[in-house]
């Protein structure tokens, strides 16, 4: 099961849009934080040697389904940039861009930011200075010395081939973080928010890699890495949980979500979403999480990234009670309204509804569209060239395929969505199987990816030959008995074509 929190760091930029909700979505109140007196805070910067003619700063409006506003900012003749944030209420990042390279940024109510960095070179040039500029030092200097991804990114963090090691590299990652912080904040000053900020970054990944790269070596190694008994996992009792002024931290969220699957016991059950044995998991992991984070804000927000998830890999019926269940058990109704909004656009996509038309280009610039495959049963794949799963999931479809070659009555569509298209042309070269019609999306931000509501890749849909949705969360490739079976139900029904699982 993926990260129910995933890190904001790592997430893809998307094309930006002038949105003056970055402005009014910056200065609502946020778990974890305690809202004050709204106070501006201004952002000035400067770029040497511009990339482009502009920068762009993000701000994730929502932390459950990643939505986000954007504003582009063009420089000025001499490389300039200022933003004023007006009413801020409480700490906030940002994402700053330029010619595709990201830096992360913390700003606080009251902050006068000044920074500056070559465009060229961002990550090895960026600095700050006036207020603020402590905590912004921090994060820059992870980045800069390959920290900010955590042990795992580092070469310590590779290879590493038993329990024991894993604590002394932890650890030792630890406390470089914690002297790189202590170094910064003798010569910058850092507010006790920012403070704490770092101190809970810090902590929870120590925790979380902990937690993860078990199953990491587990997956890799294809045996359990040596030393891991209960003693290990002494080091949970050191961290705190439930921790609701944490929820603002990307190590805290990730440390929960890896803590909430160790309780649980392992992964989703190897199992088509929506059978039996994955509800009985499901039961389950709900009930852990329950047990775990008692009636604290963590816990719904966990609940809620679950759900929004659960939308994604399992018929609208089986949702249903589980969203309604959470209106009524949420302490906070933002949360259970954004989710309530979240399913009723997902029922826009139910089985028995029309798919959404498209027409993408093939490798060779050729426009395919969907409506050309009426008349036949369609497996439609969304994917990327730099998706792990994706790519296991390609490995595994050859039987699939051949399965059924020569079956005029069934069709297999892979849309890419690639941002690069070369990128994808070489792997479609090199792999293609006769039996598929290979499409290309350049991005999470397309119509097609938009109106399929792709929040995460692989995605698979079936559709019926009547053009309308038979499953938006059928068995993937790697699942090959169950994927035929709904694959044959759809080509002997006739009319609205809604296989029931």
């Amino acid at each position: 099961m993926p990260h129910l929190f995933a890190s904001r760091r790592a997430a893809l930029l998307l094309p930006a849009a002038l949105l003056a909700g970055l402005l009014t979505a910056a200065c609502s109140s946020a778990p974890g934080t305690r809202s004050a007196a709204a106070r501006p805070a201004v952002i000035r910067g400067h770029v040497d040697h511009p990339q482009s003619p502009a920068v762009t700063l993000v701000h994730y409006r929502d932390l459950i389904t990643y939505q986000y506003d954007s504003l582009r900012l063009p420089l000025t003749a001499d490389g300039g940039f200022q933003l004023r944030l007006d009413t801020l209420t409480r700490p906030i990042e940002l994402l700053l861009a330029h010619n595709q390279r990201q830096l992360t940024l913390f700003v606080e109510p009251g902050d006068s930011l000044h920074l500056r960095f070559d465009g060229a070179e961002p990550e090895q040039t960026l600095r700050f200075t006036g207020r603020g500029a402590g905590i912004n030092t921090y994060l820059a200097e992870l980045d800069r010395r390959g920290m900010a991804s955590g042990l795992l990114g580092t070469p310590a963090g590779q290879r590493i081939g038993h329990a024991d090691t894993l604590r002394r590299r932890a650890t030792a990652f630890r406390w470089q973080q914690q002297r790189l912080l202590d170094s910064v904040a003798a010569r910058l000053p850092l507010s006790p928010a920012a403070r704490q900020f770092a101190r809970f970054g810090i902590d929870y990944e120590w925790g979380n890699v902990q937690l993860d790269y078990p199953g990491f070596y587990r997956y890799a190694a294809k045996k359990e890495l040596p030393g891991v008994d209960t003693a290990y996992y002494a080091f949970i009792r050191q961290l705190r949980l439930p921790n609701d002024s944490a929820l603002h931290v990307d190590g805290y969220r990730s440390y929960l979500s890896s803590y909430l699957m160790y309780r649980q016991g392992g992964g989703r059950a190897n199992e088509p979403a929506n059978t039996a044995a994955q509800r009985r998991w499901d039961q389950r992991y709900l009930a852990v999480l329950d047990q775990t984070l008692g009636r604290s804000r963590s816990r719904d927000e966990a609940v809620a990234h679950w759900l929004a998830e659960a939308m994604d890999f399992r018929q609208p019926g089986l949702v249903a009670p589980l969203v309604e269940s959470f209106r009524h058990s949420s302490r906070d109704t933002s949360l259970s309204g954004l989710i309530s909004r979240r399913f009723a656009q997902k029922l826009k996509l139910a089985p028995g509804q029309s798919a959404p038309a498209f027409a993408l280009a093939d490798t060779s610039g050729r426009t395919v569209a969907l409506s050309s495959f009426r008349g036949r049963v369609v497996y439609l794949d969304f994917w990327a060239t730099w998706c792990g799963p994706c790519l296991q999931e390609m490995k595994a479809a050859p039987p699939l395929y051949r399965a059924y070659a020569g079956r005029p009555d069934v069709a297999f569509v892979a849309v890419s969505l690639d941002h690069d298209a070369p990128a994808w042309r070489r792997w479609v070269r090199r792999n293609a199987h006769p039996g598929v019609t290979y499409l290309h999306a350049p991005g999470m931000e397309t119509p097609v990816a938009k109106d399929y509501q792709i929040n995460g890749i692989p995605s698979y849909w079936l559709i019926g030959p009547d053009g309308r949705i038979v499953d938006n969360a059928p068995p993937r490739p790697s699942q090959l008995p169950a994927l035929q079976q709904v694959i044959d139900k759809a080509r002997q029904l006739g009319g609205p074509t809604v296989v029931r699982r």
